[in-house]
């Protein structure tokens, strides 16, 4: 895979691996229901906090009444089978947005979030640009509402010397050039937004995760928000933009292809911290906590209640099992260490 990492923003001392820790999941879903034309149908397979959600399908005659002329009625190109969501299921595109804006305090609280979601398998033929499943953030309802397939109008992403793109970051996988991770901002270069490919040589192995993790302060029009590209957890893109509009972070899911589309599984929508530090310490009581998530603050030479105490020279920690927050944890001590 030939990565071209691209930095535009204040994020440093990064690793390989995804730079956020999970706070909450807000929605998730693993589409393990009946097969149904209507994604929507049947809530099975949706967690989170926030679950259950709606996906509102535009093009798809169930959701949306097909209107003569628009070309925006296809039936059955978005559809459960097989407990897997498959996306342009036919010779044409998906379009479709969760009926959520994802603005939500503990996102705020977090000061990020985390977008993903599996590709499977692409089962179409088609390797052009405008071939392509992916996701795109920071759209108003009004946009999510009035979307076009991108091939055909102005969509989440956009087309290259043709459309505009509504999302303020998209970003998705393309059969292109052996398989390509590509990026839009406010649609392509071409219609005054920009466009560029993050990845090339990025060939689909099965169950390849895709992942726009999203750093910020605010949901303010002008706001900049930092964004890292994760394929299979590995960074391939760093980049930055700004919210278009005041609170407005509606999520747009599409695809293009022919044949049986792409098909996709396990989304998951989380609040996330860019630094372990930042989470808050577990209450008393709580249970069901991930060792190495949790952090241990203390200082030296001071009491529990950080007076100082000269005679504290070492400190020794102990999770104890069976003591309420580190439930099935085995002791350990952390030995003083010089400042």
């Amino acid at each position: 895979m030939k990565m071209m990492l691209r930095v535009l923003t204040m994020v440093c001392c990064m690793s390989s691996a995804g730079a956020g820790y999970p706070a909450h999941v807000l929605f998730s879903d693993s589409f393990d229901r009946p097969d149904n034309v209507n994604i929507s149908a049947s809530t099975d397979g949706m967690g989170g906090l926030l679950s259950p959600l709606v996906y509102v399908e535009i093009g798809d005659e169930v959701i949306f009444p097909i209107v003569s002329g628009t070309g925006k009625s296809n039936p059955g190109l978005t559809n459960i089978e097989n407990n897997q969501l498959h996306l342009a299921d036919g010779p044409n595109a998906s379009t479709l947005f969760l009926d959520h804006n994802f603005i939500d305090s503990e996102l705020l609280a977090a000061g990020g979030m985390r977008i993903g979601f599996k590709i499977v398998s692409n089962n179409g033929t088609l390797t052009g640009i405008d071939s392509f499943v992916g996701f795109g953030v920071g759209n108003t309802l009004e946009e999510c509402q009035n979307i076009w397939f991108d091939y055909n109008g102005v969509g989440f992403r956009g087309r290259v010397n043709n459309y505009a793109g509504t999302s303020d970051f998209w970003v998705g996988w393309s059969p292109a050039a052996g398989g390509t991770i590509q990026v839009y901002k406010n649609g392509p270069t071409s219609e005054g937004g920009e466009n560029y490919d993050a990845a090339t040589n990025v060939v689909l192995s099965g169950n390849d995760r895709l992942e726009l993790e999203l750093y910020f302060d605010s949901f303010q029009a002008g706001s900049t928000v930092t964004a890292i590209v994760l394929w299979n957890s590995e960074i391939v893109a760093v980049d930055s933009f700004a919210w278009d509009y005041d609170n407005a972070n509606y999520i747009g899911i599409n695809a293009r292809q022919n044949n049986q589309g792409y098909t996709v599984d396990d989304l998951e929508i989380a609040a996330i911290y860019n630094d372990r530090a930042q989470r808050p310490v577990p209450p008393d009581g709580a249970t069901g906590l991930v060792p190495e998530d949790v952090i241990l603050v203390w200082n030296k030479g001071k009491d529990a209640q950080g007076n100082p105490n000269s005679a504290i020279a070492q400190h020794y920690l102990y999770m104890i099992d069976g003591e309420p927050n580190f439930v099935g944890v085995s002791p350990i001590v952390v030995p003083d260490t010089e400042d």
